[in-house]
């Protein structure tokens, strides 16, 4: 039955566990743990302004980019199409040049190859346009 009973508390002993010089120790500590909870924070704080800053500049080129894509656009299909003209021309030039030399057959066998060569782009352009993508092939959630 002595086990079970309280010992009482003997405050001269608790004393001198908290002396003058722990509870300065313990001040200082907690000091230092404030002065480091502060740099804590403004480095925090420092790191938020920092990903504020770099996704405003990012939404910005975002913005600039989207405002220039459609001028982009039209150049490139610009071009394509003065490109094309030429190709045009020049074997235009050319098959009306056999033509103007009495060179038929040199004419009919360049307006073969045109032919060929359109219909096989064609044809290609079709067939895979119209064929579906195969189940490893396709992308997710395109199916």
């Amino acid at each position: 039955m002595s086990e079970n009973t309280f010992q009482p508390i003997d405050h001269q002993k608790q004393d001198e566990l908290l002396t003058e010089t722990a509870l300065l120790n313990l001040l200082e500590t907690q000091r230092e743990e404030l002065k480091l909870r502060q740099e804590e924070m403004r480095l925090k704080s420092q790191g938020q302004q920092n990903d504020y800053e770099i996704s405003r500049e990012n939404l910005r080129l975002q913005a600039e980019y989207l405002r220039s894509a459609p001028k982009y656009m039209l150049r490139n299909r610009i071009l394509v199409f003065i490109l094309l003209a030429i190709l045009v021309l020049v074997i235009a030039s050319v098959f009306v040049y056999c033509i103007y030399l009495d060179k038929e057959e040199v004419s009919m066998r360049i307006l073969e190859h045109i032919t060929t060569t359109t219909l096989g782009v064609g044809g290609g352009y079709a067939w895979g346009k119209g064929q579906k993508p195969k189940r490893e092939e396709a992308v997710p959630g395109e199916l």
